[in-house]
């Protein structure tokens, strides 16, 4: 995305309930899917209640391997393959493997000296499965993560985390395409569980890391 634009880039809320989630390919499943919605309209409030599962899937038509890409966070003890995804029906198409990391193919790519690359994963699958953003929350400033194209690295520390409510905007600097080199990981935050075991998530977080080097 071209950080020109005049689009306001919004993370919302969509309620994947009864006939949508068979839609979705989940019968029987109540999620949450997390859509990275480019509008230029406010953000809607979510209406409905708290869901049973973690986040549903988006699934991805544009998943696919191109090289042999891996995301390493030793201090999460994550080791994930990095897939290119695009949008699907307005949103960020995250990759329906929990285990997969999907870069947004309209950020930077791994290639690139300047700006972002937007970094997506779920935390878990319908069944509370963790997935490779399962303890993303954790990350704290300085931890090291390395992102490997074809056997060449890429480090990057972590410089700043964001919890953002899901009707919120993320943040402006992760849409950047100019500026310094960074990767932003985005996923979903702040479980609340209910008394009769619903829960949902209440937040996005974003954490930001910046290049350190190749090594």
């Amino acid at each position: 995305m071209n950080s020109s634009l005049m689009y306001r880039v919004l993370a919302r809320v969509r309620l994947a309930l009864g006939r949508g989630v068979a839609l979705l390919g989940f019968v029987g499943m109540v999620g949450v899917v997390v859509s990275l919605v480019l509008t230029a309209a406010p953000a809607p409030a979510a209406t409905a209640g708290p869901t049973r599962s973690a986040p549903g899937v988006v699934a991805s038509t544009t998943d696919r391997a191109a090289s042999s890409a891996t995301l390493s966070i030793r201090a999460l003890r994550v080791q994930a393959p990095v897939r290119t995804v695009g949008m699907h029906a307005g949103a960020v198409a995250v990759p329906a493997n929990v285990d997969v990391v999907g870069r947004w193919r309209g950020s930077r790519p791994w290639s690139a000296r300047t700006g972002s690359s937007i970094l997506v994963a779920h935390v878990a699958d319908g069944a509370g499965r963790p997935g490779a953003f399962a303890s993303i929350e954790r990350l704290r400033r300085g931890a090291r993560i390395v992102w490997t194209v074809d056997g060449q690295r890429k480090v990057f520390r972590v410089v700043g985390k964001t919890f953002t409510r899901r009707t919120a905007s993320l943040p402006e600097r992760i849409w950047r395409h100019d500026g310094p080199r960074t990767i932003n990981l985005v996923s979903c935050a702040r479980k609340r569980v209910y008394a009769s075991g619903f829960y949902h998530y209440t937040h996005n977080v974003t954490v930001t890391a910046r290049l350190v080097g190749p090594r």
